[in-house]
């Protein structure tokens, strides 16, 4: 049987604003998401019945998991006959804010989409994607890029940063339910001022981090101790927990004293390349 291995990645993003609560309960946000070279490795295979199997170290109902659905909104969207066997491995921390579930979801209706001969274009994907996860239409290319909406409005932009960038996970679970419930809007209000601009670095912030800080106290001194190491830029990702520090070279990032305190990961900017084996 056809089989496709595939490398999702992780992203980081380098700033985050949450502009208002829409009215389909959603908020609308403006960042600016990194895909970068932290990344799961999912192995899928056709089968010749109907039946989507899935071997995942996540602890959760097969029909919870992204990956599943995934696979069974791609097939029942184009009424796809065949099945599939995943085999999913993670390497990127679950609920961290680096996107690892959406990004295997859309790299599971990449792979399903030419293993299963349907051949949807790209925006097809992003619009199935959308269902899945607000993150998801952002993986279908994974590329750097402004994300706005709830996250299904993609501009990809041309970005390279140079040097290596260190990840921190604490081991905290930050609830993102409860991380956007902090933010009091009116009903309907979208129309909080943008701060951000991709071309003024000194504007980057992540509006998540005042709440999550305060309920998390020892995510603000890892994000202090990455700038004491040496960082040329540091934040949360997402909502968090991982944070992540931007070095002039690997060798800056591994002196931290974060390496020894706390899981870690050195990365660099996803190239995608490199990111499919048949």
């Amino acid at each position: 049987m056809p089989k496709i291995t595939c490398f999702p990645p992780a992203k980081i993003n380098l700033f985050l604003e949450v502009l208002g609560k829409r009215s389909d309960g959603y908020h609308n946000i403006h960042s600016f998401f990194l895909p970068v070279s932290l990344c799961d490795e999912l192995t899928i295979e056709t089968s010749d019945d109907y039946t989507i199997t899935l071997d995942s170290p996540i602890d959760c109902a097969i029909e919870d998991n992204l990956v599943w659905k995934a696979a069974r909104c791609l097939q029942e969207y184009f009424s796809v006959k065949s099945g599939a066997k995943i085999r999913l491995q993670k390497n990127i921390p679950t609920g961290a804010g680096l996107g690892g579930g959406s990004s295997d979801a859309a790299f599971t209706l990449k792979s399903l989409n030419s293993l299963w001969k349907i051949y949807a274009d790209d925006h097809t994907l992003c619009s199935i994607a959308a269902t899945i996860g607000s993150d998801c239409p952002f993986f279908i290319e994974s590329k750097p890029a402004i994300v706005t909406g709830r996250g299904e409005m993609i501009e990809h932009v041309d970005f390279t940063e140079m040097g290596a960038i260190l990840l921190v996970h604490p081991g905290i679970h930050v609830n993102t339910a409860f991380a956007y419930s902090q933010f009091n809007f009116m009903p309907g209000q979208e129309s909080k001022e943008v701060l951000c601009s991709i071309t003024n670095k000194l504007s980057y912030r992540n509006d998540f981090e005042a709440t999550v800080f305060a309920k998390h106290p020892a995510l603000e001194s890892i994000k202090q101790a990455l700038y004491t190491s040496g960082a040329r830029y540091a934040a949360m990702t997402g909502s968090g927990s991982t944070m992540f520090g931007i070095f002039d070279n690997a060798y800056e990032a591994k002196e931290s004293s974060l390496c020894q305190q706390y899981s870690t990961h050195i990365v660099e900017q996803y190239n995608p390349i490199h990111s499919t084996q048949i």
